[in-house]
């Protein structure tokens, strides 16, 4: 029977919480909204980006893997000259 008791009681303790949290009694928890800083990229209408870079020097890029996977063929790359 103290089995019993012990259930309802925690059945009841619940359902009385659950009340006050719908009525409003309980105060609830917002997180603050911030203005976090954000930048805006120009998309090309296919989803690409136009990078240009500053200087002329030659930048050497070596790509081994890319996530963890190796890259067996060759990458195409195809420059095209600003009008």
């Amino acid at each position: 029977m103290k089995y019993l008791n012990a259930v309802l009681t925690v059945i009841a303790t619940c359902l009385v919480l659950i009340t006050l949290a719908i009525t409003g009694l309980i105060p609830t928890a917002n997180a603050k909204e911030t203005k976090s800083p954000t930048v805006t990229i120009p998309l090309n209408p296919d989803g690409s980006i136009n990078v240009n870079l500053s200087n002329q020097n030659i930048i050497d890029v070596n790509i081994e893997e890319v996530d963890g996977h190796s890259l067996d063929d060759a990458v195409p790359v195809v420059f095209k000259k600003k009008d």
